[in-house]
């Protein structure tokens, strides 16, 4: 039993589509989330920047005491390095292993340019085999654009700009290689109708707490759920009530390097 917090980190407020899996699946578990609004998009941004402001966020959630730190970014994740991952509690990015459905030929991977750029999700999906067609799709707007909370005709039109430039509307399955994109999911089906959506959350939440079981560091006592934001904005606010209710604290911070 280990009931200290979970550490969940991402650049703004996508990593809440992973926090809020962890809620649903282990509600015993509690959360220090620290997401990095005031600097968001990360995808844009120089590896250097990413790397800097990532060891700021880590650095945060260390001195919280938390037994296990979830980068939810799929930009930190594959841009820090291994070291980056190197602590005395276990650092876990977001997965790989997301199942993508067999009969999918034509599969699109939705992802920052920074994402996009690792090639590390091309390069698993060919690794598993099968004669697909992998579309790499960089997408240097969408993200900024959910987290500015853009209207959803608004957010539609620039979806549908950014996706068809790389020829991937009519795709079989598209990869939700960053965290911001499921809450536009609604707006992403419009755009992509023919489309079956994979979201990596749910695995990646299955193989972070299967590395604390196998270390019997599971909660028995329900605690309180912490989100820290770099600069709060209505669209953080309705997310953390509306996923985690009214009893979620929230509060603005400032990092180092702000």
């Amino acid at each position: 039993m280990d009931n200290r917090a979970i550490g969940i980190m991402d650049s703004g407020i996508g990593g809440l589509t992973v926090a809020e899996v962890l809620h649903e699946k282990y509600p015993q578990e509690s959360i220090i989330f620290i997401g990095d609004t005031a600097r968001n998009p990360y995808g844009n941004r120089t590896q250097k920047e990413i790397i800097s402001f990532s060891e700021e966020m880590k650095t945060f959630l260390l001195e919280k005491q938390v037994k296990m730190i979830i980068l939810a970014c799929n930009t930190i994740t594959f841009t820090v390095p291994k070291r980056y991952y190197e602590e005395n509690i276990p650092v876990i990015g977001m997965s790989l292993d997301a199942p993508c459905p067999e009969k999918a030929r034509t599969v699109a991977i939705l992802a920052t340019p920074a994402t996009i750029d690792s090639h590390r999700h091309k390069r698993r999906l060919q690794a598993v085999g099968g004669d697909r067609n992998l579309l790499e799709v960089p997408l240097p707007d969408l993200a900024g654009a959910i987290e500015r909370g853009m209207d959803p005709s608004e957010l539609a039109l620039l979806a549908e700009k950014e996706i068809s430039a790389y020829g991937a509307i009519h795709a079989d399955a598209a990869l939700l290689a960053c965290t911001h994109y499921p809450l536009a999911l609604n707006v992403l089906k419009k755009v992509m109708p023919e489309t079956t959506f994979i979201n990596p959350a749910e695995v990646t939440v299955d193989v972070a707490m299967k590395r604390l079981k196998s270390c019997h560091q599971l909660s028995e006592v329900p605690g309180k759920n912490i989100f820290y934001f770099t600069k709060t904005t209505d669209i953080s606010k309705h997310l953390v009530k509306n996923m985690f209710g009214d009893n979620a604290h929230i509060e603005t911070i400032s990092l180092i390097g702000e």
